[in-house]
C-alpha cells in the first residue's frame, strides 16, 4: 500500500525453482504476497507460472530475464 500511495509500482520477483516438498506448498506460501497487491509477479519457471495462473488468474505475471 505504501508504494501505491506514493504513486509507485510494486513488482515481486519469484525466480525460484522449488523441489518437490516446496512445490507442494508454493501456492499457499505465495498467497500472502499476492494479498499485498503487487502490480505483477516476475517469474522464470514455466511450471510455477502455470500454477500461479490457475490459483490467481487476476495476477499479472511478467517473464523474468532468467527464464
Amino acid at each position: 500500500d505504501e508504494a501505491h500511495a506514493l504513486g509507485k509500482k510494486l513488482y515481486v520477483v519469484c525466480n525460484i525453482q522449488p523441489h518437490n516438498s516446496k512445490l507442494k506448498t508454493f501456492i499457499r506460501d505465495l498467497k500472502p504476497v499476492v494479498e499485498m497487491g503487487p502490480d505483477a509477479l516476475i517469474m522464470s519457471d514455466p511450471g510455477l507460472i502455470m500454477m500461479v495462473r490457475e490459483a490467481f488468474p487476476e495476477m499479472p505475471i511478467h517473464l523474468s530475464v532468467q527464464a
